[in-house]
């Protein structure tokens, strides 16, 4: 079973990066360590629903919007 971590983390990532956003104002806006931040879209830690619902709001979608955006990351079998 694929970690969960990887696929939330490269939808982060993404959506980051389509929108031209740096860590650093990321980090910032949602009041968030850098070092986490890059943490979390490399996969290498959990993220709590609360980072979570702060990343969705700065980028404007919902929690159902970004699992399924995320979903759009894991491997196929």
């Amino acid at each position: 079973m694929e970690n969960p971590h990887i696929s939330i983390g490269l939808a982060v990532s993404s959506l980051r990066n389509s929108r031209e956003i740096s860590l650093e104002v990321l980090s910032h806006e949602i009041n968030m360590e850098k070092k986490y931040l890059w943490m979390i879209e490399k996969g290498k830690t959990n993220i709590t629903i609360n980072t979570l619902i702060k990343i969705c709001n700065f980028f404007e979608i919902s929690l159902l919007e970004f699992f399924k955006y995320a979903d759009s990351f894991k491997k196929a079998p």
